[in-house]
C-alpha cells in the first residue's frame, strides 16, 4: 500500500480545484519559460519547424535532420520533435532501434488554464522539485538522452491545500512520487496563518521491494517577518528511506513565492544531518542512471575494463555526515529565469552537488530562445564545484535564434550519458557523452 501512496497523490492531483489563479503553480515546468504558455480560449497558434547540418555526437560527425512542431490553443500546448542522424554506417541506430522512440517524439504535451488553479504536462521530466528538495530536487529523465522515459506531472491548488505528483515514466515502471501541503490554520489564527505542512512519499516501481528507494518526508514552514510581498520563512524538515537510512534538515528562505502576475523570487539557506545511507537531495538530475540497479561508469575504467568501477556513490555505501546548501531562483514570467544551487558535504564519499539555470525567452521565443543548464555532483572541496566533473555532469545548451521571418538558427548542445553494455550482474551502465548540433532551417507561423 505504500508504494501505491504516490500514485494516488498523482490522481488526486486531476481533481477539480475551487480557486482562481493568474500566476503559474510553483511546480514541474509549470512555470518553465521555455514553453508556450496558455492563452485565450479564441487564440491558436502553431510552429512547424524543418532543420538540418552536421551533428557531433560521442566521438563522430553525423548528418542531423529533424522536424519541430509546436502549438498552443487556449489551456493546451504541446512540442513534438523528430531528429534522425546518419554516419558513415549509415542511420543511427539508437534512435530508431525500439517502439518507444515513437514516444521521445513527444516533448511536452500541457494543459494548464488561466483560469484553474490546476497543471498537468506529458513529456520527459526536466526539473521536478518536492517542497524544500530534502528528497527531490531537480529530478530529471532527460540525462541519457536516446534513454529519455515520457513521464507525467500533475499540481492543483484548493484554498488550504497544494497538491503535487510525478511519474518518471507513463507506463508506471520507474520513480513516482507525490506531496500534500497544507496551511491548517488560514487566517483564523493570525500568528499561524502562514504555517504550511508538506509530506512527501516516493518510491521507485522499476525496483524489487527489498531494494527500492521508498522514501518519506516531514516538513514545516512558517513566515516570521514580512516586508510587502515578501517574507522570511524558517523551514524544517525530516527524511527517511525506508531500507536506507535518514536525515535532518534547517533552513530559512527569503523571497516572495507569487509577486503578483509578475514572477517569483527566492534566496535558500540550510543545513542537512544525515545517517549512513542517506543522501540529500537524491532523486536528481543523475538518479535514472545512478539507483540500485544502473551506475554511472568511470570512463576511464570502462575502456580499460576494469571491473566494478563506478563514478557515483551508491546509496547504501553513503557516509553519514553535515552538509550545508544555498540556492536562489529567481523567475519574470514574461520570459527570464535563473536558479542556482550549490551543497557543499562534509562527508568521505563525494556528494556536493552545485547546478545553474539560465533560460531566456521573450516574446514567448517568437525572436530568440536560450537555455542554459547544468547540473553537477561528486567533488568535496566547495570552489570545485565549478570546475570539470567528467563523469558526473549534465549539461543542456539550447539556442533558437531568428536569421529572418522564416530562417532560423539552431543549436543544441548535451553532455550527457549513453547506456552501453550492462555490467556482468546485469547492472545497466552508463558513459558520459557529448553531442553538438549547429543546424539551421525554415520556420512557418500558423494562426
Amino acid at each position: 500500500m505504500l508504494r501505491l501512496l504516490p500514485l494516488t497523490l498523482l490522481l488526486l492531483c486531476a481533481g477539480p480545484a475551487a480557486a482562481q489563479t493568474t500566476a503559474p503553480l510553483d511546480f514541474g515546468a509549470a512555470d518553465e519559460p521555455a514553453e508556450l504558455p496558455p492563452r485565450d480560449v479564441q487564440t491558436t497558434e502553431a510552429r512547424v519547424s524543418v532543420l538540418g547540418g552536421p551533428a557531433y555526437i560521442g566521438t563522430e560527425w553525423h548528418a542531423g535532420l529533424g522536424i519541430e512542431v509546436e502549438a498552443a490553443t487556449g489551456p493546451f500546448s504541446m512540442h513534438l520533435g523528430a531528429r534522425l542522424h546518419a554516419g558513415v554506417d549509415g542511420l543511427r541506430a539508437r534512435e530508431t532501434d525500439e517502439l518507444y522512440d515513437l514516444a521521445r517524439a513527444v516533448r511536452y504535451v500541457r494543459f494548464d488554464p488561466q483560469y484553474l488553479p490546476v497543471y498537468a504536462r506529458l513529456g520527459p521530466l526536466e526539473r521536478v522539485t518536492l517542497g524544500p528538495g530534502h528528497l527531490v530536487r531537480s529530478f530529471q529523465t532527460i540525462s541519457a538522452w536516446d534513454e529519455r522515459t515520457v513521464g507525467v506531472e500533475a499540481a492543483a491548488r484548493l484554498r488550504h491545500v497544494e497538491l503535487a505528483a510525478f511519474a518518471s515514466d507513463v507506463r508506471l515502471n520507474g520513480l513516482v512520487g507525490g506531496r500534500v501541503g497544507v496551511t491548517p490554520f488560514g487566517a483564523r489564527r493570525p500568528g499561524l496563518s502562514s504555517l504550511h505542512l508538506g509530506a512527501t512519499a516516493l518510491t521507485d516501481l522499476g525496483l524489487p521491494a527489498e531494494i527500492a528507494t521508498t522514501a518519506l518526508g516531514l516538513d514545516a514552514r512558517l513566515d516570521v517577518l514580512r516586508l510587502g510581498d515578501f517574507a522570511l520563512s524558517p523551514y524544517v524538515t525530516y527524511a527517511t528511506f525506508l531500507e536506507y537510512g535518514d536525515g535532518f534538515g534547517a533552513g530559512v528562505t527569503f523571497g516572495g513565492r507569487d509577486l503578483g502576475d509578475f514572477g517569483r523570487f527566492a534566496a535558500t539557506a540550510g543545513f542537512t544531518v544525515s545517517s549512513d545511507a542517506f543522501i540529500p537531495g537524491y532523486f536528481n538530475a543523475f538518479y535514472p542512471l545512478a539507483h540500485p540497479e544502473a551506475g554511472i561508469w568511470d570512463a576511464d575504467a570502462y575502456y580499460r575494463d576494469v571491473a566494478d568501477a563506478t563514478a557515483h556513490t551508491p546509496l547504501a555505501d553513503a557516509d553519514g555526515g553535515t552538509a550545508i546548501h544555498l540556492g536562489l531562483h529567481a523567475l519574470v514570467f514574461s520570459g527570464f529565469e535563473l536558479a542556482a544551487f550549490a551543497k557543499r558535504s562534509y562527508t568521505d564519499a563525494p556528494l556536493s552537488e552545485a547546478g545553474v539555470r539560465l533560460a531566456l525567452t521573450p516574446a514567448r521565443g517568437e525572436r530568440f530562445r536560450f537555455v542554459f543548464d547544468v547540473q553537477r555532483q561528486g567533488r568535496t572541496t566547495f570552489w570545485s564545484l565549478f570546475g570539470d566533473f567528467r563523469d558526473q555532469n549534465v549539461l543542456v545548451f539550447h539556442l533558437d535564434y531568428a536569421l529572418s521571418d522564416l530562417a532560423r538558427l539552431f543549436v543544441r548542445s548535451r553532455y550527457g550519458f549513453r547506456r552501453v553494455a550492462d555490467a556482468p550482474d546485469g547492472t545497466a551502465r552508463y558513459l558520459v557523452e557529448r553531442r553538438f548540433e549547429p543546424l539551421v532551417g525554415l520556420r512557418v507561423h500558423v494562426r
